[in-house]
């Protein structure tokens, strides 16, 4: 039987006296007319939760080519990370006929959007396929940009991209779209039935007892206090972000922005430089080759280094103020050193290894032209006894013809900065400033060994900076993995992976590199060094430092054969798998240390050419540079160090 309340206490109605009850006299129930508004405001405010927790909860979820269903493919399609308007756009690149494949999750309202551009005349397809059905979601012959969005069945399923020709796909991403018609609807119902209730029968109105009368006052408060904290909060950071960059540029980072660095800051004399009196933090765990989008974020040790990033007044890696040293240290970030401690780099185990005094010049991103305006501008001033100058085969020469450009344009020109593979998924509260802030002070789950305290400023990575996993196996036959390999080496494990754009170096022999404007440009700042150097009675030394492809080659030469190497090494390199030729490769490779040397020996400059030492430590299975990263690790500054003092030592 049917009961419903019928006013007193205990009292109910049947179904049968409901019938013959008076029109009205529901209306004349105490109870109803009692609870009846604090379930609609009840029921209201879970609505307008929900409204606001589907808004924030939206997300976007970004296709990148590492994480494609079809890994085993002959595609040739590439990945890359280019900066447009502060932003960083994923793009993958297909030639030909081409294609890949995603396996997407089950969305709610989601939207595919991407933007396309062909190279010439080109056709595109997708079609989505759950198994049981397949719908084609764009077919389009395409000869100019355009933006396209198509919706998404909600179940999950396969997407099929392909195209016909050359094609850029920018920003291939799957977004979810708030439903605002259902909840705007249901809203406004219950907004009109909880005041029309009250204005056509005055029975309705509430009649809030002191107890709700204090609660509700009381939630009110609270909740519009929260509010306001969070807002002010949200303004506060954003504009500390703004005026005095913070690790919100690091937080930043992750969500694909180019927020302003708080490193580095513009120089229309040297491009980009180093912030004076800066004392930070410096944080990273994914080593360029797998920011840049080269080598898959899987594949990396995935380890944390943390360390103290300090400059001096005119913005170097020093710790003391600037003066006099018998040593300057020049060069890019392989003398910076910014992925270590500055202690580890090599100026200062040069220091004291030999116990004079060394001073830091190196900026990260510098080359042959900016470092000759250091020498003017710091260093001779200061009357050193050496200038040690490193040079660095991966990329001064071309840096000096992009720098050319810069000297140009008065500073407009940009030098390309890279992107990096961002946050795959991200929810509209992931951009709130106070959201990250939350997160950064709750911490970050980090793959690493040894870390510990550090007298409050945070944690630090004490293992010996090889960037080595120490949990990672170890191999008995060497293996090619996305990008990494793993190498068999006097009883120990070689992992590493190459920088793709300096491995193509490789391809170009000496009379390529003699004919290159960057190194017509190279040779003239050496040898205005090399002037500047004697008229103040200083002693140049020039360091070459190698690219790992130069110095890891001859490990791939023992452990692989040929055709190994060529499937291999066409994960770094365009074109057909067959194609790259290995014999070229490991012609070329000492192309620049040759052309180098003889530059100097008939300029009478002095070299240090470094690609032996560091070889030979390679050979004996110790890694010289970061697995996953194109700098040196720790060793690689300790073999550069000892080899740069016992040459200085040389009469």
């Amino acid at each position: 039987m049917l009961l419903c309340p019928k006013g007193g206490m205990g009292e109910f109605w049947s179904a049968n006296e409901l019938d013959d009850k008076p029109a009205g006299a529901i209306h004349d129930d105490p109870w109803l007319a009692r609870w009846l508004p604090r379930i609609l405001l009840i029921a209201l405010a879970a609505v307008s939760v929900a409204l606001v927790r589907a808004w924030v909860t939206a997300c976007t979820h970004r296709l990148y080519l590492s994480d494609r269903a079809d890994v085993s493919s002959s595609s040739e399609a590439r990945q890359r990370f280019v900066v447009e308007d502060e932003r960083v756009v994923p793009q993958i690149l297909t030639q030909d006929t081409d294609g890949f494949r995603f396996r997407l999750p089950p969305t709610r309202r989601g939207w595919l959007r991407f933007e396309v551009r062909p190279e010439g005349a080109a056709t595109i397809e997708v079609r989505w396929s759950d198994g049981e059905r397949t719908q084609t979601l764009v077919r389009r012959a395409l000869s100019a940009q355009q933006e396209i969005a198509s919706p998404l069945p909600a179940s999950g399923g396969v997407l099929d991209v392909s195209s016909q020709g050359a094609v850029v796909w920018s920003d291939l991403r799957v977004e979810e779209s708030f439903p605002w018609w259902p909840h705007s609807v249901m809203l406004g119902l219950l907004l009109a039935l909880s005041f029309g209730l009250a204005r056509t029968d005055p029975r309705f109105a509430v009649d809030w007892t002191p107890r709700e009368r204090f609660l509700l006052v009381r939630a009110a408060a609270a909740g519009l206090v929260a509010v306001i904290t969070l807002a002010a909060l949200e303004v506060v950071l954003r504009v500390a972000a703004w005026r005095t960059p913070s690790f919100m540029a690091v937080e930043r980072s992750r969500l694909g922005e180019v927020a302003p660095d708080p490193h580095w800051q513009d120089s229309p004399r040297y491009g980009r430089v180093p912030r004076p009196h800066r004392d930070a933090m410096g944080e990273w765990m994914l080593g360029d080759i797998v920011r840049m989008g080269f080598v898959p974020e899987a594949k990396s040790p995935r380890l944390l280094h943390r360390f103290p990033v300090r400059t001096d007044a005119d913005g170097f890696r020093n710790d003391t103020p600037p003066g006099y040293a018998e040593v300057a240290a020049l060069g890019d970030s392989f003398t910076d050193a910014l992925t270590l401690p500055v202690e580890r780099a090599w100026p200062a185990r040069l220091a004291e290894r030999t116990g004079r005094s060394v001073r830091n010049y190196g900026v990260a991103g510098f080359g042959p032209q900016q470092e000759l305006r250091v020498l003017r501008d710091h260093v001779l001033p200061r009357r050193p006894r050496v200038v040690v100058v490193a040079f660095f085969a991966g990329n001064d020469v071309p840096g000096a013809a992009l720098f050319e450009e810069f000297e140009r344009s008065g500073g407009a020109a940009s030098f390309g900065v890279a992107g990096w593979p961002f946050k795959r998924v991200v929810a509209r509260f992931d951009h709130s400033y106070a959201y990250l802030l939350a997160q950064h002070l709750l911490g970050r789950e980090v793959h690493a060994a040894g870390l510990e305290p550090d007298a409050g400023r945070g944690r630090r990575f004490d293992a010996a900076w090889s960037g080595e996993d120490p949990a990672a196996p170890a191999v008995d036959r060497p293996s090619f993995d996305r990008g990494m390999f793993a190498v068999p080496v006097a009883g120990r494990t070689l992992r590493f992976a190459f920088m793709p754009p300096y491995l193509n170096l490789l391809n170009l022999g000496r009379a390529d590199f003699e004919a290159h404007r960057g190194w017509e440009l190279t040779r003239a700042s050496l040898l205005d060094m090399s002037t500047a150097c004697r008229q103040s009675g200083a002693r140049l030394v020039v360091m070459f430092i190698p690219s790992k492809c130069q110095v890891y080659l001859p490990v791939l030469d023992r452990a692989l054969t040929e055709r190994e190497m060529r499937q291999a090494l066409a994960f770094s390199l365009p074109g057909d798998p067959w194609g790259v030729d290995v014999a070229r490769l490991r012609r070329n490779r000492l192309a620049q240390n040759e052309l180098m040397a003889g530059f100097c020996r008939r300029e009478g400059i002095e070299m240090l050419d470094l690609t032996p030492a560091l070889g030979r430590v390679a050979t004996q299975g110790e890694n010289v540079y970061f697995p996953d990263d194109s700098h040196w690790n720790a060793r690689g500054h300790d073999v550069a160090a000892e080899r740069l003092a016992a040459f200085l030592a040389e009469p």
